[in-house]
C-alpha cells in the first residue's frame, strides 16, 4: 500500500496569497504557474503578467503607495517595489513580491504620513502658499460676518 499524498494548504501558499490580494479563483489558477518566476524572466506584454501586475499595483495602493493601476511597471511602481523588496526586485520571484505586498498591505507601510497637523472638521487646504489660503479664508469670514 502506498501512502496517500496530501497537500496541506496554509497561509503562505501561492493561491492563498493571490486570493488575499483580491484575485479571483479562475485568475489565481492562471497566475500560479508564474508565481515562482521573476519579473525579469516573464514577458510584460502577456495578458497574465499584465493581470498580475495590476493586482500587484492594487496591493501597493492598498499599502499606501501612489501607483497607477495600469498593469505596466512604471517608475512609481518600481520605486514602491524597491522600497519593499530592495533594488533587485526584478530578480525576485513574483511569489516574494506578492508576499511582501500582502505584508505591506496589512501594516500600510508604504503610506506617506504627513507631519502636518490635521485641522479636524476644516478640510485640508489645497497646495498653494498657506498665506494665500488663510488670507482667502479671512476675507471670506470678514465678508460673511460683517453687518
Amino acid at each position: 500500500m502506498s501512502a496517500s499524498l496530501t497537500i496541506k494548504k496554509g497561509p503562505n501558499d501561492a493561491r492563498t496569497i493571490l486570493l488575499a490580494l483580491g484575485v479571483g479563483n479562475c485568475n489565481a489558477t492562471i497566475m500560479v504557474q508564474y508565481m515562482f518566476l521573476s519579473p525579469s524572466t516573464t514577458d510584460p506584454a502577456m495578458p497574465s503578467i499584465i493581470l498580475m501586475t495590476k493586482h500587484l499595483q492594487a496591493g501597493l495602493r492598498a499599502a499606501g503607495a501612489r501607483v497607477p493601476l495600469d498593469g505596466q511597471v512604471d517608475a512609481t511602481t518600481a520605486r514602491a517595489l524597491i522600497t519593499l523588496v530592495g533594488p533587485e526586485w526584478n530578480h525576485v520571484s513574483w511569489y516574494a513580491l506578492f508576499d511582501a505586498v500582502l505584508a505591506a498591505k496589512r501594516t500600510r507601510s508604504l503610506e506617506q504620513r504627513s507631519q502636518e497637523m490635521s485641522l479636524g472638521m476644516i478640510p485640508d487646504l489645497p497646495d498653494i502658499p498657506p498665506v494665500v489660503s488663510w488670507a482667502a479664508i479671512a476675507a471670506a469670514a470678514y465678508l460673511y460676518l460683517r453687518k
